[in-house]
């Protein structure tokens, strides 16, 4: 009976996490107070910076901004495929060493209180303290180019390459390959 009941637990939280990545707390917040501008980003934040993917866990995909935003797909299981990512994204913070928060603005509000490790400044393991440190994903840093970088995609040059929720950068500030490639933007979230 014990077992039946642990495996029931560990079903409960898996599935809450692949609906809202992590255990949530009750308290909403706008995000505000996790983005200023004035502030040099510390030498962790620097680290987290970029764009972060992986095929396990809650979160296929995170780019942090340097101005603490962040966009996202979270992975969702379903009874019936396909089952494509949720597009999320919000504001972030590292209010102490070791800790990630997440302030979700998109779909709904919702604040996620993460633990996270990067090693050898391209592996980063999020986990949900809340859950007994369940690990909510594992990603490898994205290198190579100054867009991916910087938490941007590379994209095809047509009209309108970056569509909702990205602004086209600067291909002088971030080129998506060496100089001279052409027929491709740097998408950079809002």
């Amino acid at each position: 009976m014990r077992r039946i009941s642990g495996w029931m637990a560990l079903a409960a939280i898996v599935a809450t996490g692949g609906c809202g990545a992590g255990v949530a707390d009750d308290e909403t917040i706008s995000g505000e107070e996790f983005v200023s501008e004035g502030d040099a980003l510390t030498a962790a934040e620097k680290a987290l910076v970029g764009t972060w993917s992986g095929t396990s866990g809650a979160y296929r995909k995170l780019a942090f901004t340097s101005t603490k935003r962040y966009t996202g797909e979270q992975i969702v299981y379903c009874v019936r495929a396909p089952c494509p990512p949720v597009k999320v994204s919000g504001t972030w913070s590292l209010p102490s060493s070791g800790k990630l928060t997440l302030a979700q603005s998109s779909p709904g509000r919702s604040t996620f209180r993460y633990a996270y490790s990067i090693s050898g400044g391209t592996k980063l393991t999020i986990k949900d303290p809340a859950a007994h440190g369940l690990i909510v994903a594992r990603l490898t840093k994205a290198t190579g180019n100054a867009c991916v970088a910087a938490g941007g995609v590379c994209a095809p040059l047509v009209a309108n390459p970056c569509g909702s929720g990205y602004h086209p950068g600067d291909a002088r500030s971030y080129p998506c390959g060496p100089s001279g490639v052409l027929g491709v933007a740097c998408c950079l979230p809002n």
